[in-house]
């Protein structure tokens, strides 16, 4: 699925516009791209949809159920936009998986774009299932974690937006998604680049201190396969689960 906010079509310029022409439409787009199946129906989508800033989650590089296609460098090239990228597993090649599923590369999140990037980087998050024990069953056998990716990017002259592209764990409750998520506030709580405003800052961390506290106020208890029954308690910490490890760089 994939969603977009505000209007107008992306300038074809990749530079900010001036400073005395205001500050101008911004669209943004975020798209799930299920792996990257089918390559030449999403590029087309996209240029017909086109966007700013693209934030886009399960990209394969080098997986068999893709034809081994590296997913953001095709993007980044059909669309004459820049990527970056961050793996959160590495796809083990198994007997275990079908070939709807086939391993052997990497699948992570991207962020794409046509406006300058002047920083960027990852946010490994806390971990809310154990994909190295569990994911062999599921036919799935991997290595690693949930990893959202970030970039800074200049959407005006002089102003810089912190994006963030992330992937929530799936096989998990509300609380443990909560639990990530605030990491993804925290993410941008301390920016890189000099057009962060003040306010802005104060409210990203005022964002987390909520969150941090309705986690403290809800306990998950499981009940039967697939249940999940919401009580008062104390909630998880960070824990990370054994044998995972962290998603690699952009």
């Amino acid at each position: 699925s994939s969603s977009s906010s505000s209007s107008s079509s992306p300038s074809s310029s990749s530079s900010p516009p001036s400073p005395g022409s205001g500050p101008p439409p911004l669209r943004v787009t975020s798209f799930n791209i299920e792996r990257g199946y089918h390559p030449d129906r999403l590029c087309r989508y996209l240029k017909q949809h086109p966007a700013h800033v693209l934030l886009l989650q399960e990209l394969d590089i080098g997986c068999r159920r893709t034809a081994r296609l590296n997913l953001p460098a095709l993007l980044s090239r059909e669309l004459s936009m820049d990527a970056v990228f961050a793996a959160e597993f590495q796809e083990l090649d198994s007997s275990a998986r079908t070939a709807r599923l086939g391993g052997g590369g990497v699948h992570g999140n991207a962020i794409v774009t046509s406006l300058p990037v002047c920083a960027w980087g990852c946010v490994r998050h806390h971990c809310a299932f154990d994909w190295a024990a569990e994911g062999e069953q599921l036919g799935e056998p991997r290595r690693g974690g949930r990893v959202s990716v970030w970039a800074d990017v200049e959407v005006w002259h002089g102003r810089v937006v912190r994006f963030v592209s992330a992937h929530l764990e799936n096989r998990c409750g509300v609380q443990q998604r909560v639990v990530q998520f605030s990491q993804v506030l925290e993410s941008v709580r301390t920016p890189l680049c000099s057009g962060w405003q003040a306010a802005e800052a104060a409210a990203a961390k005022e964002a987390t201190r909520a969150l941090e506290e309705s986690i403290n106020g809800v306990q998950e208890v499981p009940r039967e396969a697939g249940q999940v029954e919401m009580g008062a308690g104390r909630g998880a910490g960070g824990e990370q689960c054994a044998g995972a490890e962290p998603g690699s760089a952009p």
